[in-house]
This record gives structure tokens, C-alpha cells and sequence, in this order.
């Protein structure tokens, strides 16, 4: 083998522009219980150094917000995400400005992933 064929080097810049051009390497993680009032992401947890954080909804269904202007609420306001369904916030603006609200009457858990 004399090396990567041109598809094979065309695939790896592919999955590295899809990443941003950079990989990302996981640093920290958090379980976050939300309930019936607006919850944010702990700060102490993602420091200074999140880009990125990959967010897994475990158990109930939340809604949540990105902009702190919308507070989300279990009537009806903010996006929802179900159990099983990831969802990533693609920047520290996304991490910093994220409030989520449970989308019914039991506490929903969050697995957080940040990179």
C-alpha cells in the first residue's frame, strides 16, 4: 500500500470540515436533573474552554431555549427535545445562553457532554 487513494484523503478533509476543521476532544460532562423552573448548564462545569457540547435528553421531555430573552416553559414555549434525541450546541454562546424547562409534571435528566 503506497498510502491514501484520493477518495480516502477527499473523506478524512470532509469529516474534519464537518467538524469545524478541528477535532474536538471531550473535557468535561455532567448529568443535570430539570425540572419545573428554567435550568441552565453549570458554568463550573464547562469553564472557560467549551466550544461545544453534546446534549442527550434521558429521560422526560424538556424545552428549551438559546437566547435568554425566551424563557422556556412547559406550556409551550422553547423547542423540544425528547427522550433519546441528542442535540448539539454548536458554540460557547449556545452553552452559555441554554435554559431548559421539563415539557411535562416529572423532572427530565440531561447527560452533557462538552468539548
Amino acid at each position: 500500500m503506497k498510502g491514501l487513494r484520493r477518495w480516502e484523503i477527499g473523506l478524512v478533509i470532509g469529516i474534519m470540515l464537518a467538524l469545524g476543521g478541528l477535532a474536538y476532544a471531550q473535557f468535561a460532562y455532567e448529568s443535570v436533573t430539570v425540572s419545573h423552573v428554567s435550568k441552565a448548564l453549570t458554568a463550573t462545569t464547562y469553564g472557560a474552554g467549551a466550544r461545544k457540547a453534546l446534549i442527550t435528553c434521558e429521560t422526560n421531555a424538556i424545552r428549551f431555549t438559546l437566547d435568554l430573552v425566551n424563557v422556556p416553559t412547559s406550556a409551550g414555549v422553547g423547542h423540544l427535545l425528547y427522550p433519546g434525541q441528542p442535540y448539539v450546541l454548536e458554540n460557547r454562546y449556545e452553552i452559555v445562553k441554554f435554559r431548559a424547562v421539563r415539557a411535562s409534571a416529572t423532572d427530565a435528566v440531561l447527560k452533557v457532554t462538552y468539548f
